[in-house]
C-alpha cells in the first residue's frame, strides 16, 4: 500500500485535479484497496457519494466541479475526491448508456481543462499532454505543437479557429498560446476518458451501486424528455443538402458542433418550417447539452430575444468554414449558390 509520504507527493501533483492521468491511476493502484470494501464498506461511503455526485453534475449541468482540489483540502477528502473517479466510471458503465458515456467524459475533461487553464506551472499541463500523447514546449510567449500532433487532435474540431490556414506554422511546429493548447488538450482528455466507456462491471458490482445507478437513471431519463421527437409537418428531409444532413449526421453522432455549424443548423431548419422545440430537439443529443443555453442560443437565432432573424448562410459561408458536406452533383451546378436553394429544387423535383 501506498505511504503517506508518497500520498503528500502526489497531493502536490494534483492528483485529484487530473484523475484520468496515469500518474493518478498508478497511485490508485499502488493503496491496494479491496473493491468489495470500496464498493460496500462505511470507510468509503463518502468517496461514493461523490461518486454518484459526480455522475449527476455531468448530466444537469455537463461539467463536474471539482469539490475537494485545493492545496489546503484534508488529506481524507482529498482521497475521497480521487476515488470517486474510478466509482463514478463503475456507475455510468452499469447504466449502459452511449449518451452517458460521452456526456460524462465531456464533462470531466471540461473540469481537468478549468484546472490546466489556472494552473500556474506549465509543467503540469505539459505533463498532462505528452500523457496523452500532445507533445509541446514553451517557446517564448507561445506553446509549439508538433504539426502531426496538432492535425491529429483536430481532425474533429470544424470551427475556423482551427483550420490549418489560419495557424502560426513554422518549421514543423504550431504556435499557440495557452488557452488555445488547453483546448486541444481537452479534446485529448475527452477521447481518452470516452474510449474507455464502459469499463466491465460484474454483477456484484452491479448490485453494489444498483441504488446509487437507479438514482443515475432517474436524471438521465428527466434530461432525456427534453429529446422528445416532433412532427415535422411538411418538412421533407430527402431534400435536405448534404451539408445539412452532414451536419444532423454528426448532430446524432455526438459530435460536439462548432458556433458556426449550431448557426447554420439552426437558421436552416428554422427557415424551412421547424420550431423551436424541433430544432432543441435535434441538439439534444449532443453530449455537450444544455437545455437553457441551447434555448438561449436558438431563440436568438430565430429572432426570439433579438431584432434579427437570421438567415442561413449560403454556400461560400459554407465551404469558407470547413461545413460543405460531401458535395453533390446538384451542389457542383453554376447556379447552386445556397443550401435553400438545394432544399428548394430538390423539393419541388419530388413534387413533380
Amino acid at each position: 500500500m501506498a505511504q503517506a509520504s508518497d500520498y503528500e507527493d502526489w497531493r502536490k501533483w494534483h492528483s485529484a485535479r487530473y484523475l484520468f492521468s496515469e500518474r493518478t491511476k498508478h497511485f490508485i493502484s499502488e493503496l491496494d484497496i479491496d473493491l468489495e470494501k470500496l464498493l460496500n464498506s462505511i470507510t468509503f461511503g463518502m468517496a461514493r457519494s461523490r461518486a454518484k455526485e459526480r455522475v449527476i453534475e455531468a448530466i444537469i449541468q455537463g461539467k463536474v466541479g471539482g469539490k475537494w482540489t485545493s492545496q489546503d483540502t484534508p488529506a481524507s477528502n482529498m482521497m475521497n475526491e480521487i476515488l470517486s473517479y474510478p466509482l463514478a466510471r463503475m456507475i455510468v458503465s452499469c447504466v449502459d448508456d452511449e449518451y452517458l458515456n460521452r456526456r460524462y467524459a465531456l464533462a470531466e475533461a471540461e473540469n481537468a481543462a478549468y484546472y490546466l487553464q489556472n494552473e500556474d506551472d506549465i509543467e503540469v499541463v505539459f505533463t498532462v499532454g505528452r500523457e496523452l500523447g500532445l507533445k509541446a514546449d514553451k517557446e517564448g510567449g507561445s506553446i509549439a505543437v508538433p504539426f502531426e500532433d496538432f492535425v491529429e487532435t483536430t481532425k474533429d474540431m470544424s470551427a475556423k479557429e482551427w483550420k490549418l490556414v489560419n495557424q502560426d506554422l513554422r518549421d514543423g511546429m504550431i504556435y499557440l498560446d495557452k488557452r488555445r493548447y488547453i483546448r486541444i488538450l481537452k479534446e485529448k482528455i475527452y477521447h481518452s476518458i470516452v474510449k474507455d466507456l464502459p469499463v466491465a462491471v460484474n454483477k456484484d458490482i452491479q448490485g453494489s451501486l444498483s441504488g446509487m445507478v437507479a438514482d443515475v437513471e432517474v436524471k438521465l431519463d428527466e434530461l432525456k424528455d427534453t429529446f422528445v421527437e416532433h412532427d415535422l409537418g411538411e418538412v421533407e428531409e430527402g431534400a435536405y443538402p448534404p451539408c445539412i444532413k452532414g451536419l444532423i449526421k454528426e448532430q446524432a453522432g455526438g459530435k460536439n458542433l462548432s458556433h458556426e455549424a449550431r448557426f447554420a443548423l439552426t437558421s436552416f431548419l428554422h427557415t424551412i418550417g421547424f420550431d423551436e422545440e424541433q430544432i432543441i430537439a435535434i441538439f439534444s443529443k449532443s453530449p455537450d447539452f444544455r437545455l437553457d443555453l441551447a434555448r438561449y442560443q436558438i431563440e436568438h437565432v430565430i429572432g426570439k430575444i433579438s431584432s434579427t432573424e437570421y438567415t442561413p448562410p449560403g454556400c461560400a459561408y459554407m465551404k469558407t468554414g470547413g461545413l460543405c458536406k460531401k458535395p453533390d452533383s446538384l451542389c457542383g451546378t453554376d447556379w447552386m449558390n445556397h443550401p435553400l436553394t438545394y432544399y428548394s429544387y430538390k423539393k419541388k423535383k419530388g413534387e413533380d
